[in-house]
């Protein structure tokens, strides 16, 4: 399925659905291109879709808003509603007038976007069906889609939108949280990413890189170690432990990071070692972070069942904003 159009799609006064067949105006898909995208080694230019839903939906906007504001991104808000709705019923064109009298929350957020990006930068496409299907059509041709967190919790829950979108998602799923009290942990201000060897935490690495280079920030890397007694971390600049002991599990993360390490220099790391449970332990780093990262280990049901808990866990528990990258998405293009 199609993003929005180009050209700013409130020029005659209507909110157009998206139309088949359209392609975006930046290439074709979530890798494209060694020179566009989270492809490149950074996120300029990339293309964001953002679902606009009714709870938190100015708040998951205003993370896209934010985010398309430091990499110089072009957004798509995309608001699906039932097709005997006021909206549905508009067929390809909503009139402004009619979508802020439907949904002034909705138009009020994106003329803010709006202001903020540009009109020629914030496309909107209102269009009726089945609201994780919409979207995940509509990631196919962008870099990021953006999700608010499920409205309740647990296995009952697992078949919200969002968790359909995490396990189905081609490309890096962002959920975020409602606004909540600031906590502190360990690693405030970092981008936490959780590391345990395997592909999809390979495509989490290639990412959070990225977006810790783009946003200027530390990147803390995180295992937790099925036979560690404590937390400790290490500072890569001065080598020095915080505990008095280094573990083996550290020797996992030097080797997993020293690609990324040295592609980006710049970018501040820790390595961090944790106890518990790979939830648990993610969960405490997490505390307090600008991102917390993980991958996505499949869509199998049997997968999710056995291995994909610490993805779907986050994104129901984590206490700041996710990331969710499905195996070997960083693989398609590499910079």
């Amino acid at each position: 399925m199609a993003t929005a159009p180009a050209a700013p799609p409130h020029a005659d006064g209507l909110a157009h659905p998206a139309q088949p067949g359209h392609q975006p105006a930046h290439g074709t898909g979530p890798l494209r291109s060694a020179a566009s995208g989270f492809a490149a080694g950074a996120l300029a230019g990339q293309q964001i879709v953002v679902g606009f839903g009714s709870t938190g939906g100015w708040q998951t906007l205003a993370w896209a808003v934010a985010e398309a504001a430091v990499t110089g991104g072009r957004l798509s808000v995309w608001h699906v509603c039932p097709p005997d709705s006021l909206l549905g019923r508009a067929g390809r064109g909503v009139p402004m007038r009619t979508l802020e009298l439907a949904a002034p929350a909705l138009s009020r957020a994106v003329a803010a976007a709006r202001q903020r990006l540009g009109e020629h930068r914030v496309d909107l496409v209102v269009q009726s069906g089945r609201i994780g299907a919409t979207l995940l059509r509509a990631a196919e041709d962008a870099d990021l889609l953006v999700v608010g967190a499920p409205e309740q919790l647990g296995w009952a829950e697992r078949r919200s939108t969002t968790h359909q979108v995490v396990t189905h998602a081609s490309g890096p799923v962002i959920v975020v949280r409602p606004t909540v009290t600031p906590v502190k942990g360990p690693f405030n201000g970092n981008v936490v990413i959780g590391v345990d060897g395997s592909e999809p935490a390979a495509a989490a690495l290639e990412y959070g890189f990225r977006y810790a280079a783009a946003h200027r920030r530390p990147v803390t890397a995180v295992h937790v170690g099925a036979h560690t007694s404590g937390d400790l971390w290490l500072d890569d600049a001065t080598n020095e432990p915080h505990l008095a002991m280094e573990p083996a599990d550290l020797a996992l993360l030097h080797t997993e990071l020293d690609l990324w390490h040295r592609r980006y220099p710049q970018v501040p790391v820790r390595r961090a070692v944790f106890a518990g449970t790979a939830l648990q332990g993610l969960l405490r780093a997490a505390s307090g972070a600008r991102l917390l990262v993980v991958g996505n280990r499949g869509r199998s049901a049997a997968m999710r069942l056995v291995l994909g808990s610490v993805s779907h866990g986050a994104v129901d528990h984590a206490p700041c904003p996710v990331a969710v990258v499905p195996a070997g998405a960083g693989k398609r293009v590499l910079p």
